[in-house]
């Protein structure tokens, strides 16, 4: 109530008949055909420029769907076209693309619907790239519940190696990004804790001390041992 005293005591009642007036006229279409302009006291409002920049805004919202919905079709199109089980330096192709993809991405929270286990592999690797390359903050809940997901099955969820360290990576980076870089939202407590006893996991997994064993940290366990330094930083932010 205070406030609405406030406003009526600093504002004219002309001003407040004329913007429940165009308020009505905006709820009547059918009015807003026949009459173009009205005059309440002083003010004269043109009721055509109002329908004007309603269509202007209606037609740029279409517009950013229409955007979103190619975007998409054009990562289906791309998962479609490419063999997940080719060998490394066969994908490297593959990763600049998709990177590109990602970088022009206006809907990068539509990949949090990938991470999942059962996600087919090809999806799975691209969201990974894609991931890596554009470190959503916001979405290391998501990504740390997938890894923990992965960590506690015995075969990594059936995906290769180089889908789980590339995940690994986009978790390292997004971490990176958050505290060394401010980005928010900055992770909580729980999901730093849960990334904690993920990694843990992870790094005892059998198939992990199986990757690069002549030199561990240029596998899965590189990633790893970068995502734990961060999140001991992070916990210290946090608690401050």
């Amino acid at each position: 109530m205070d406030y609405l005293a406030l406003i009526l005591k600093n504002t004219s009642l002309w001003e407040l008949l004329a913007l429940v007036v165009v308020l009505y006229f905006l709820c009547q279409p059918s009015l807003m055909k026949t009459i173009t302009r009205i005059k309440v006291g002083e003010l004269e409002i043109e009721l055509q420029q109002l329908k004007v920049k309603v269509e202007r805004s209606e037609a740029h919202i279409d517009e950013l769907e229409s955007e979103l919905q190619n975007e998409r079709r054009l990562f289906a199109d791309f998962i479609d076209h490419f063999n997940p089980n080719a060998s490394t330096p066969e994908l490297a192709p593959i990763r600049s693309t998709a990177r590109a993809l990602a970088r022009n991405m206006d809907d990068i929270d539509s990949l949090k619907d990938f991470l999942k286990l059962g996600t087919a592999p090809d999806e799975l690797y691209l969201t990974a790239v894609a991931l890596r390359e554009r470190r959503p903050v916001k979405l290391i809940p998501d990504l740390v519940a997938l890894l923990a997901d992965l960590s506690a099955d015995s075969d990594l969820g059936g995906y290769r190696l180089n889908v789980i360290w590339t995940l690994t990576s986009a978790l390292h980076l997004s971490l990176l990004s958050a505290v060394r870089d401010g980005v928010r939202p900055m992770p909580d407590k729980d999901t730093l804790s849960l990334a904690e006893r993920m990694l843990f996991q992870l790094e005892r997994h059998i198939k992990v001390q199986q990757d690069r064993p002549d030199e561990p940290l240029k596998g899965i366990r590189g990633p790893i041992k970068h995502c734990q330094a961060w999140i001991k930083k992070a916990k210290e932010l946090t608690s401050i």
